[in-house]
C-alpha cells in the first residue's frame, strides 16, 4: 500500500473487529422475538384475569340468588356490581339468569359472556375478538 492513500482497513478503532456489527443485527432480531413473547405473556394474563372476574361474578350472582331469594333484576345488579369492581365495562357483558325465583331444590343458572380484544392477535392481523363465557349453577336452599 502506498503512503498517503486512505484505506478503510488502515484506520481501525481500538476494539473494533470485522464482526462487531453482527452482534447488533443478532440482538435486533432477537429483541423482536422477545418483545412479541413478552406482549403475548401480558395479553394471556389479561385474558385469564377477565375470565377469572366473570367466573366469580357468575358465582356471586348465583350465590346471592339462592341465599337472598332475589329476582332476576336484583341478581343481574349483583353480577354487574362485581364486574364493575373488577374493572370491566358492564355494558359489554351479556348476563343470562334462569331460575332466579325457583323453589327449593331447583337450580339457578347465571351465565356471563364478555368480549376481549387480543393484542397479539391484532399484531398478526388475525381475528382479534375473543368471547369469554362462563356459567354458575347452584341449587336453591
Amino acid at each position: 500500500m502506498r503512503e498517503g492513500r486512505f484505506s478503510p482497513l488502515s484506520v481501525r478503532k481500538p476494539g473494533w473487529t470485522p464482526t462487531s456489527g453482527q452482534s447488533l443485527v443478532e440482538f435486533s432480531l432477537m429483541a423482536i422475538v422477545l418483545v412479541t413473547v413478552l406482549v403475548g405473556i401480558v395479553d394471556f394474563g389479561r385474558v385469564l384475569m377477565v375470565q377469572h372476574i366473570i367466573t366469580n361474578a357468575a358465582r356471586e350472582g348465583a350465590h346471592a340468588a339462592i341465599l337472598g331469594n332475589l329476582d332476576s333484576a336484583q341478581v343481574r345488579a349483583e353480577v354487574e356490581r362485581y364486574l364493575q369492581r373488577g374493572g370491566l365495562d358492564v355494558s359489554q357483558a351479556t348476563i343470562t339468569i334462569t331460575g332466579a325465583n325457583a323453589s327449593s331444590g331447583q337450580p339457578v343458572v347465571v351465565e356471563v359472556e364478555y368480549p376481549v380484544d387480543s393484542i397479539v392477535l391484532k399484531m398478526i392481523h388475525a381475528n382479534t375478538h375473543i368471547t369469554l363465557n362462563t356459567a354458575s349453577r347452584m341449587l336453591h336452599e
